[in-house]
């Protein structure tokens, strides 16, 4: 039996979020001792890890609350025993170290499989470490599916399977990444957005994690978001830097005059834009003092010398 602090050190979350978390979702069963004091079996803090566990693949805390604690528990052999039974596929003919784990994520989306995606994507946060599988596992599997999606090898609805479940594991790490937006922190907020008109939005999630895993408070607005809307947000937020993303060259081009306006508008605030439209011989811009970041961009390496 483990005193609430004991625990707290064991599993890794704090104090008070155990408490939150058996307050709201009923999530810990503890007894009382002798004083009155909570105590904690092992079996909390065996759920506890599998939580972390499952938090780490991408799910939200509020889809392990539907589970309950019950299913949650039976959940964790049953994954054990799935993930031992799961191996990375020897000669997949993948470059680099992680190949193995890209390779069942590219065929998935060929197959248009949403159970052998799920298992991929499982394996690769149980045996690797969450920032490995955002930028050494989904970064080279979604260009090996463009790749592949342009020589007719995966459907458009193969690509926008994988995508839509992507996105949805990279937004619950960012949600569990870094300090909360208005928390009591030093570092002004930071902006992440597309170009209006720009839908594509798995690289600006992954620049958002890497701003979030520095310890940032991250403001994550998603697609096509205009520009007066964007000017209300930094005003609003007293954002420190703005990092946006465009893919199309058409999109930069609309909008060009309207972006320029903004940076000018906005000399304390640092501008940094990425995506496949932008060029490093963008000299408008970045006489304009904006930091342009062409595509392919090395994540998580670049990110930190653009904070300085």
């Amino acid at each position: 039996m483990y005193k609430i602090g004991t625990l707290a050190k064991k599993s890794g979350y704090s104090p008070n979020l155990l408490r939150v978390w058996e307050k709201r979702y009923g999530f810990l069963q503890p007894g009382r001792g002798s004083g009155g004091q909570r105590l904690y079996p092992e079996e909390d803090l065996r759920l506890l890890l599998v939580i972390r566990r499952e938090l780490e693949k991408g799910r939200s805390i509020g889809e392990l609350a539907l589970l309950g604690r019950a299913q949650l528990l039976l959940t964790a052999g049953a994954a054990a025993g799935s993930d031992a039974a799961w191996q990375p596929q020897p000669g997949s003919g993948e470059p680099g170290e992680y190949g193995a784990f890209v390779a069942p994520l590219v065929e998935a989306a060929a197959a248009l499989d949403l159970t052998a995606l799920t298992l991929g994507l499982d394996a690769a946060f149980s045996r690797l470490s969450p920032d490995v599988v955002v930028h050494r596992v989904i970064a080279p599997a979604m260009a090996r599916i463009g790749g592949e999606w342009r020589q007719g090898r995966v459907t458009v609805a193969g690509e926008h399977l994988v995508s839509s479940l992507m996105e949805y594991r990279l937004r619950n790490l960012l949600e569990a990444s870094g300090p909360r937006v208005g928390a009591s922190v030093r570092q002004a907020p930071v902006i992440c957005a597309c170009f209006p008109g720009e839908e594509h939005r798995l690289g600006l999630l992954s620049v958002a994690y890497c701003l979030a895993r520095q310890g940032l408070p991250v403001l994550y607005l998603g697609a096509s978001l205009p520009f007066a809307a964007l000017e209300v947000s930094i005003n609003q937020a007293g954002a420190g830097s703005v990092w946006l993303s465009v893919t199309g060259p058409e999109i930069l081009q609309s909008s060009r005059r309207q972006f320029i306006n903004l940076i000018s508008a906005y000399p304390a605030v640092r501008f940094v834009l990425g995506g496949q439209a932008v060029t490093a011989e963008d000299e408008q811009l970045s006489n304009k003092g904006c930091r342009v970041c062409p595509c392919p961009f090395p994540l998580p390496d670049g990110i930190v010398p653009l904070l300085g």
